[in-house]
């Protein structure tokens, strides 16, 4: 006579129990903890977005309180940037005649945002693409970085062998923060930065707080960039060359990618923030504009004096609701 079979929990005939869990059981955890984990991953994506985008915002602080360092120091805020030449003639005013290829706003806040070695090292004598400017111009600034782009620390396209007789992919290190210099095109000729811009950033010309009639707490002074993802080390860069204009609105480069290595600062402001980019007001502080921004208001925003520099129609009011 044959003995039935155990039942689960009962013991064997060594008197030991017998646990375990079906096929079924397993997979059906597998499948909970699979949904846990496609719940959580977004959320854990969401938080460390976060976190690069309060990084991000408080490198533009930390440049907000150099800039004003800056004018404490030398009584106005750097000129934008230095880059005239007499066969554009409206790269600089009437009474101005000498050629400079030189620095920006970033290079000459450099003291204060604790790089003052890295400036004493510039050689302001000479333009910002030779000697040991060319060298310097590699070593990246990390407030002028945004955590959140996937270029990371990219050098930048910059010689090709026209300036050194090298020709390289990589030359200057690449920013992420361009100073705003007007509210139109910042350039004259679509080529040289125009020396009568209406922000604050401009070329040439250095800007005082009173020159802001406008009030420092609605007029921009800085803004983010992204580079040109279509085309590797293509982006703005530091040393030179980092301005540009609010015409475009915001995120326009996320939308219509640069078609030419040279477009990375005509595409205007933009971030892989979602929604929107951060840009320095002149008072210091920092704020997160929408994409969706009303472009007469992004113009008000810009100018420093109330007026367009193209269209010459009074600034629009501003609603609180576009500061985040």
């Amino acid at each position: 006579m044959t003995k039935p079979p155990k039942g689960p929990g009962q013991k064997p005939d060594s008197g030991r129990p017998i646990y375990g869990f079906t096929l079924v059981e397993l997979l059906v955890v597998i499948a909970i903890i699979g949904i846990l984990i496609a719940l959580l991953l977004p959320a854990v994506q969401a938080a460390r977005e976060a976190a690069r985008r309060m990084h991000c915002a408080n490198n533009f602080k930390q440049v907000g309180v150099a800039l004003h360092n800056h004018h404490s120091a030398q009584r106005a805020f750097p000129q934008g940037v230095d880059m005239r030449r007499s066969s554009n003639p409206c790269s600089m005013p009437d009474n101005v005649s000498t050629n400079k290829i030189g620095f920006a706003w970033s290079a000459l806040i450099l003291p204060y945002l604790e790089h003052g070695q890295l400036y004493d090292r510039l050689d302001h004598d000479t333009n910002y693409h030779l000697g040991i400017n060319f060298d310097i111009s590699a070593e990246f600034i990390s407030a002028y970085l945004c955590p959140s782009d996937p270029q990371g620390r990219e050098l930048v396209n910059v010689d090709d062998g026209h300036y050194n007789g090298r020709i390289e992919e990589e030359d200057m290190a690449k920013t992420n923060m361009l100073g705003v210099a007007d509210s139109e095109d910042y350039r004259c000729d679509s080529s040289f930065p125009k020396w009568n811009g209406d922000g604050v950033l401009y070329q040439y010309v250095k800007t005082k707080i009173r020159d802001i009639t406008d009030g420092t707490s609605h007029t921009l002074i800085t803004g983010e960039v992204i580079g040109n993802i279509a085309v590797p080390h293509s982006a703005a860069f530091w040393l030179s060359w980092s301005i540009s204009d609010t015409r475009n609105g915001i995120n326009n480069p996320l939308r219509m990618p640069a078609s030419t290595p040279w477009d990375f600062n005509n595409g205007g402001f933009a971030s892989y923030h979602p929604g929107g980019c951060h840009f320095g007001f002149a008072d210091g502080s920092v704020h997160f504009l929408d994409e969706t921004i009303s472009q007469n208001v992004l113009r008000s925003l810009t100018t420093r004096n109330g007026i367009s520099s193209v269209s010459q129609t009074p600034d629009a009011a501003i609603p609180l609701e576009v500061y985040r």
